[in-house]
């Protein structure tokens, strides 16, 4: 069971985290504060995490 729940898990977050690349690999912060809400919702974060640019991630490098 462990296994399924883990792949529930990434499953959910792969949902939610998709629509934050465009064609191009550009990132959206809006959507990025919402996968980071679902993780601290399932305890897979033990606080709320920053989604600015920047922080945890960046579109800097893929020209964006």
């Amino acid at each position: 069971m462990r296994g399924e729940r883990r792949a529930a898990l990434i499953g959910l977050v792969f949902e939610e985290k998709s629509p934050a690349l465009s064609d191009k690999g550009c990132f959206d912060p809006a959507v990025v504060q919402r996968t980071l809400d679902v993780m601290l919702r399932l305890k897979i974060l033990e606080e709320k995490a920053d989604a600015a640019e920047g922080r945890l991630w960046t579109n800097e490098y893929n020209g964006c």
